[in-house]
């Protein structure tokens, strides 16, 4: 099983999943399969990259809905989400 097999496993019985720091939050945890803990052990750092990658992915098409980004760059794009998820805000301006 890999990390996105036990990702969709979860989904599908209604567990909620998310990243605190470097430990892997389920809710309700009592849910979990005693079959599947692990797997989650084992893949626990491809978990994590996986839903890291998930929320940077879900940040971008967010940012690029809600705001127009004309002729930014990725890069840029990517460090104006990280400062807005720092700072709470970033101001814009147009010149």
């Amino acid at each position: 099983m890999d990390a996105a097999s036990i990702l969709d496993n979860l989904t599908d019985l209604g567990i909620l999943i998310r990243v605190e720091a470097n430990d892997i939050i389920c809710r309700p945890s009592n849910k979990i399969p005693p079959e599947l803990k692990p797997f989650i052990r084992e893949h626990k750092l491809e978990i994590i990259d996986r839903l890291r990658q998930q929320a940077k992915d879900n940040l971008s098409q967010c940012y690029q809905q809600r705001y127009t980004v004309e002729g930014l760059t990725d890069t840029e794009l990517v460090e104006l989400e990280c400062r807005i998820e720092a700072e709470g805000f970033v101001l814009c301006y147009k010149v």
